[in-house]
């Protein structure tokens, strides 16, 4: 055979080896789509009304301006009741700062019946030791896609791991948008509160806080009310904050409260482009709604039986109408 034949198969080769790889890669990113697109899938769920529901910010990054007592980390968890059920909204960096800010806002998590993590990362988790000392019966509902270490994690403490892919309801007056892919997969939690609508909880955005409200608008066929949680938004620049605020202007939301990884410029230039909808978040700031209620307080100092102190609230934002 001669040296022409002979390159001329061997590029032949090369080129059928080389086609088959590229099918091959091709059909990776298919399925890769095609999961995702499943992941991101929306069916409406039947989801209850709740009459009353109190949010409390046990751990935040932005500092109370009027008790001194709460620690202020980077990280958030919030709590939250609902018409009896009571629910830990991710835990904080530490157990340390959980313990102290559950004591000084006197909080018991002893008859906490669901922990909720919206994603992996540190500064939402590392408060589980906390819980598992205190409640260790409780169910942690965490993202399907959560890495296999944290869920190893979490066993090890003895506690329930119920994990979410899909769009779930959760002892029919809370749900979880379902898993969403980004940096790592997230979940935000939703309430329905009568007389206003839904009420979406976020930890850190990764997937983008517009598209999470509108998945959970879509998921539950309900008007969003409001938002609060983390952004994730320090660094961006003030054009792309202030196209988010366009969007969510667009959503007609109620209130807005950004806070954790939202970053103080951010917050800025929420509180100019939406106006009364904005709403200042930080450690300490309970909000509380009901059909007939909406009111945004903070406890200066409350009556608290871990620490003896005796104090009062205040409210800053009046009852809408």
């Amino acid at each position: 055979m001669s040296m022409l034949a002979r390159r001329t198969i061997s590029l032949i080769a090369f080129f059928i080896v080389i086609s088959i790889l590229s099918y091959a890669l091709l059909q990776q990113l298919a399925e890769r789509k095609t999961a995702e697109k499943e992941v991101l899938k929306t069916n409406v769920l039947s989801l209850s009304e709740a009459r009353r529901v109190k949010i409390t910010v046990v751990i935040d990054n932005n500092p109370s301006s009027v008790n001194s007592e709460l620690q202020s980390v980077w990280g958030l968890s919030l709590y939250v009741e609902v018409d009896g059920v009571k629910l830990l909204f991710d835990t904080g960096p530490s157990p340390e700062v959980l313990e102290h800010n559950m004591r000084a806002l006197n909080i018991s998590l002893h008859d906490l019946n669901y922990v909720f993590i919206s994603h992996e990362h540190h500064d939402h988790v590392g408060g589980l030791e906390y819980v598992a000392r205190m409640c260790n019966e409780v169910k942690v509902i965490v993202p399907m896609h959560m890495s296999e270490q944290v869920k190893a994690y979490i066993r090890s403490l003895g506690l329930e791991l119920i994990e979410v892919r899909e769009a779930t309801v959760i002892d029919g007056i809370l749900a979880s948008t379902g898993e969403m892919p980004s940096i790592v997969y997230e979940q935000a939690l939703m309430i329905n509160v009568k007389g206003k609508g839904l009420i979406v909880l976020v930890g850190c955005s990764h997937p983008g806080i517009v598209n999470i409200v509108k998945k959970a608008r879509d998921v539950s066929g309900c008007r969003v009310f409001g938002v609060i949680g983390g952004f994730h938004l320090v660094g961006a620049s003030d054009d792309y904050v202030r196209k988010i605020a366009e969007d969510l202007k667009a959503l007609d939301l109620a209130f807005v409260m950004p806070i954790h990884c939202t970053g103080e410029r951010a917050r800025e230039i929420f509180k100019e482009e939406l106006g009364e909808a904005y709403k200042d978040g930080h450690v300490g700031v309970e909000v509380i709604l009901s059909d007939a209620n909406f009111m945004i307080r903070e406890a200066k100092r409350s009556p608290c039986f871990f620490l003896g102190s005796i104090g009062v609230n205040y409210v800053f934002t009046t009852p809408s109408p």
